[in-house]
């Protein structure tokens, strides 16, 4: 039977719960409230809360309210009535709340207690068919909730384009000012990579990343220091951070090479030239770490931490020290999950090898419409290729069971809608290690939903967060891509 196919996300994503187009929604009903223009409204970030709000925190009941005194309460939780608005978006009740601080730099200016003004816009979100709920928090900070089918399309959104939505933030009105050190980039040949991949037998320059555009792909292994890799990693990635919102397109429209090989869309394999040579086929101390630990984990090494000289033996996690070295790498020479870069690019390959296989396992019906895959190129990979492809394994320790609870597919959504505002976020405060923290939560999520849904068995059947699987696979993997190439760390696209 062919299930109907997801609503196709409209070119300005108008029916999607993005942050642009939470935050709009938020500046519109402030800007009724204090009674001016929403483009004469300061800029403030829309953030994500997991979890509910705190009992006494909501605005009360809007008589006006058309949804009516239960959707009004700002306690339109799983407690809420069964057949009222807000019960019926208790599915996506994990993928939690989208706070904005503007009431309260507002406030001032409109002469009016941030509070009263938060209650007054969350009034005016109410009724808007895009919100779940909406509610006045603390001292003036304004949530929605999103209703279900807008949390849908967001993930349609970014499964038919995952760079333009992980940089789209970067983009839109009141986004902050480049940093310093980031430049205009009006040209982006120096970031979308050189004609062939790097080769770690004739390295490029070894000026400083940020002295022109070669250093943007700054060779690492020629450094004369391990420390001095670190820098040309975090700055090259800074850069890259800094022009997401025209670099990522461009590298999915196939001008220039992802990390790691070909044109974006290309197959990347795990091959890494600097662990084929080996710590003796290099004579620098950041070669040989390199030779160790391969580059795709000293970059994501030198980027994980917050502080730009680590202290002598600082770890940035279990075994994962601030500044590996060949003769102690820690867990970043390993291949397991305790190695955070091991981690996230086995979970883009992994939701890639889970739609090549759900497509040959369970090829669509006549007539159904395939679920995309990253990018928007179509089917998911080998769907029509007639090969047997094998199920992706669980990861190890935990076996799936059955068909997803809300939760884990809620919560994975959720990690989706914060990509965008990290990457923005990373931008602003010139700090990748946000990037990197943020993938690795996103792969924890993927992970976590996917051992507990039915996507094991090539269901592709809408679940009861009304999203398809398989389109919630290629988001995944579409926004791990994405964020690992603003790091120069490749995606392997298979297992």
């Amino acid at each position: 039977m062919a299930h109907p196919a997801a609503p196709p996300p409209t070119p300005s994503g108008l029916d999607a719960a993005t942050p642009w187009r939470v935050d709009a929604l938020i500046r519109d009903a402030l800007a009724r409230a204090a009674g001016c223009r929403a483009e004469d409204l300061p800029a403030a970030d829309v953030r994500r809360a997991a979890g509910p709000a705190a009992p006494g925190d909501q605005a009360g009941p809007d008589p006006a309210d058309p949804a009516g005194p239960a959707a009004a309460s700002g306690r339109g939780g799983p407690s809420a009535e069964p057949g009222g608005r807000a019960g019926r978006e208790a599915p996506f009740a994990a993928a939690g709340r989208c706070t904005s601080a503007l009431p309260l730099r507002v406030a001032a200016r409109a002469r009016r207690p941030a509070r009263g003004l938060a209650e007054a816009a969350a009034a005016h979100l109410r009724r808007h068919p895009l919100v779940a709920d909406a509610a006045a928090e603390g001292p003036g900070f304004v949530a929605v909730t999103p209703a279900a089918p807008a949390w849908s399309a967001l993930v349609a959104r970014v499964a038919a384009d995952p760079g333009t939505y992980l940089g789209g933030y970067l983009a839109r009105p009141f986004a902050s000012v480049p940093s310093a050190d980031s430049g205009h980039l009006d040209d982006l040949d120096g970031l979308v990579g050189p004609d062939h991949p790097p080769d770690p037998e004739r390295p490029g320059p070894a000026g400083p990343p940020d002295a022109g555009a070669p250093g943007t792909w700054a060779p690492l292994a020629d450094a004369p220091t391990v420390a001095e890799a670190r820098l040309r990693a975090r700055a090259a990635a800074r850069r890259r951070i800094a022009a997401a919102d025209r670099l990522l397109p461009a590298l999915a429209e196939g001008r220039g090479r992802m990390p790691g090989g070909g044109p974006g869309g290309a197959e990347v394999s795990w091959r890494d030239p600097c662990l084929d040579r080996g710590p003796d086929g290099f004579t620098t101390a950041a070669g040989r770490l390199l030779g160790v630990i391969g580059e795709a984990s000293a970059r994501v090494a030198f980027c994980r931490s917050a502080g730009e000289r680590p202290r002598p033996g600082e770890l940035t996690g279990p075994d994962l020290p601030a500044l590996p070295t060949a003769e102690r790498p820690g867990a970043w020479a390993r291949s397991t999950f305790d190695n955070p870069a091991f981690a996230v690019r086995y979970a883009r390959a992994h939701a890639l090898s889970t739609l090549r296989w759900a497509g040959a396992a369970h090829p669509p019906a006549p007539g159904d419409t395939p679920s995309p895959a990253p990018g928007g190129a179509g089917p998911a990979p080998g769907a029509a290729d007639g090969g047997a492809a094998a199920a992706p394994p669980a990861r190890p320790g935990r076996p799936p069971s059955g068909t997803a609870p809300p939760a884990p597919r809620a919560a994975l959504i959720g990690a989706l809608f914060d990509g965008p505002v990290v990457v923005r976020a990373a931008e602003r405060r010139s700090e990748p290690h946000m990037l990197v923290r943020y993938l690795e939560g996103l792969a924890i999520a993927y992970h976590d939903w996917w051992e507990s849904s039915g996507v094991l068995r090539g269901e592709t059947a809408r679940g009861s967060g009304g999203d398809d699987a398989l389109a919630l696979c290629a988001a995944v993997a579409g926004v791990l891509g994405s964020g690992l190439s603003l790091l120069g760390v490749s995606a392997p696209t298979r297992l």
